[in-house]
C-alpha cells in the first residue's frame, strides 16, 4: 500500500463511510517544515497531476484521470460542495502531511 493510500485509509473513516468522501494527501518527507507555503505547494502538486492527462473537450472523467490525476479529480469534481483541509507537522518523524477531505455529493 502506498503512503498516500495509507493516509487516506486512516482519515476516510472519520465520521462517515468511505464512499461518502474523497481524500487528497501530500507528503513532505525528509524536508524542513513548509508551514503556510506547504499548503500552496500541496495544492500545486495535486493540480500538477493533470499535466500529461488527456482531458476531453466535454470534461468527462476518464480512466486516464483515474489513473494519473485522481487527486486533481477530487478537487475539481462538480459534486463536491464541502471541503476541509489539515496539516500535520511531525518533526520527530521528519515529515509534514497535507490532507484535504471532500464530500462526493
Amino acid at each position: 500500500m502506498r503512503r498516500e493510500q495509507a493516509a487516506s485509509e486512516r482519515f476516510d473513516y472519520v465520521g462517515r463511510s468511505r464512499r461518502d468522501s474523497a481524500t487528497t494527501t501530500q507528503w513532505n518527507r525528509g524536508r524542513p517544515s513548509l508551514g503556510k507555503k506547504g499548503h500552496s505547494q500541496a495544492i500545486k502538486s495535486w493540480w500538477g497531476k493533470l499535466k500529461g492527462v488527456d482531458v476531453p473537450d466535454n470534461g468527462d472523467y476518464t480512466g486516464d484521470m483515474e489513473t494519473n490525476a485522481q487527486f486533481f479529480a477530487n478537487m475539481a469534481y462538480e459534486g463536491a460542495t464541502k471541503m476541509g483541509c489539515a496539516v500535520a507537522d511531525c518533526k520527530q518523524k521528519g515529515f509534514t502531511a497535507f490532507i484535504c477531505e471532500y464530500n462526493r455529493y
